[in-house]
């Protein structure tokens, strides 16, 4: 649209209530606006949302105009209109609407809230009000606020790695061993790597982060015991073979890495610590283990243990060099027979 110079115009003539633009950059006196007062013209620049006040009307656009319509060199009395300069145009019903950008579309009522590269793919809580106006197209979201509307594809790809969940923030470099319910890990690298952590207050609770208070009260577990969302049922417990057909998870309290559970007493030790069942007695040179399945023989007097435990049973001395022979009876080392 060619448009003449809407601002610091200056009028020519007030006859039959209108005026000739002037096309030099003039600023409109204290005579000409008391001229137009008592010429009952109004002089109030409270304008509607998206319109501009101008001291010459008559050079807006509707939406069935071509765009390159020339204003006429007449100004009509001041008042509001809508910035053809800006893009906006005034519709049949008499609202404003603004020309959109090829992957835009006019909404009467779109979000307040619109999805921009810097939100993609988190949730947005946002209010119910909405917008007359340019909104991206299904598909596209905003570059950035106030952007253009793009495919979020070609939003920045390390803007949009660095996308975190609630409570969550991105740290270029954070952690290896994040910390949860049950602590801080024992051992952990000092390397540091890049990516989501939970914010300050709060700890990790499998892949959400939660406030540190919620899980002290209700998470507390006795020594040696860790609290897990989802915790075998089949745990280790002392006299008894471990179960192996486990695939459902419980939630709650677990004797830690390396300990198992005393039903008798009710708590996590170590397994060297179980005593051993009243039935089960030794013979010389033997004592009881829980977790069978690593003596030597005097053919093979240096055994790899196995991962799995085997079942309880007695088994020789090994801390003291004593073997099973091929008789069955332990002995010491040097008591096999080559």
């Amino acid at each position: 649209m060619i448009l003449p110079s809407m601002h610091n115009e200056t009028l020519l003539s007030l006859e039959n209530g209108t005026q000739q633009r002037d096309q030099s950059q003039i600023s409109l006196n204290d005579q000409s606006l008391d001229l137009l007062s008592r010429q009952n013209i109004a002089v109030e620049k409270k304008c509607m949302k998206n319109e501009v006040w101008t001291n010459c009307t008559g050079c807006e656009l509707s939406c069935d105009e071509d765009e390159f319509l020339q204003c006429q060199n007449i100004c009509y009395k001041p008042g509001c209109e809508c910035p053809a300069i800006l893009g906006f145009r005034r519709a049949s019903n008499g609202n404003l609407l603004k020309e959109c950008s090829i992957t835009e579309e006019f909404k009467e009522c779109g979000s307040v809230c619109e999805e921009t590269c810097d939100d993609f793919g988190q949730p947005i809580v946002c209010s119910k009000q909405c917008l007359a106006g340019c909104f991206c197209k299904e598909g596209y979201i905003r570059e950035k606020k106030g952007g253009c509307c793009i495919l979020p594809e070609l939003c920045d790809t390390k803007k949009r790695s660095r996308i975190c969940g609630p409570n969550q923030e991105y740290r270029k470099c954070g952690t290896a061993c994040p910390k949860t319910c049950n602590g801080l890990p024992e051992n952990c690298t000092q390397h540091c790597v890049d990516g989501c952590f939970c914010k300050e207050g709060y700890v990790l609770d499998l892949d959400k982060c939660i406030p540190e208070d919620s899980c002290k009260e209700s998470r507390e577990c006795p020594e040696n015991e860790v609290y897990r969302k989802c915790g075998s049922p089949c745990q280790e417990i002392c006299g008894k073979q471990k179960e192996t057909n486990c695939n459902a998870c419980i939630e709650g309290c677990f004797c830690k890495l390396g300990y198992v559970m005393e039903e008798k007493v009710g708590a996590c030790i170590k397994p060297e610590h179980c005593m051993p069942p009243k039935y089960m007695k030794c013979p010389g040179n033997e004592t009881f283990t829980y977790c069978g399945g690593c003596e030597g023989t005097c053919k093979m007097q240096f055994v790899k243990c196995p991962t799995e435990c085997g079942s309880p049973r007695c088994e020789c001395l090994a801390m003291k060099n004593y073997v099973r022979n091929e008789f069955g009876i332990c002995v010491h080392i040097n008591d096999c027979i080559n």
